[in-house]
């Protein structure tokens, strides 16, 4: 089973009243978000947190316009 790293941008909000020069400097979310890769389309790629069987959890659809950078989690194993 290969794990992903997967780097995107997303919109930022802030609410309640701020300054104006402020919220200037304000930028989109740097997001890092780590899983399986379960489906990749076109536009888009489907990343899960858990695989259970059949069942999957925390999925999440990210648009390859998003996407800064993917790569696969390397893990070694220990004796």
């Amino acid at each position: 089973m290969k794990i992903y790293i997967v780097e995107w941008k997303d919109s930022a909000s802030f609410s309640g009243w701020r300054d104006r020069e402020e919220m200037k400097e304000k930028h989109v979310c740097s997001i890092c978000s780590v899983g399986i890769i379960l489906a990749e389309r076109p536009a888009e790629i489907v990343l899960v947190s858990y695989l259970a069987g059949a069942d999957v959890e925390g999925t999440m659809v990210i648009p390859k316009a998003c996407i800064t950078r993917i790569r696969q989690l390397k893990v070694g194993r220990t004796k």
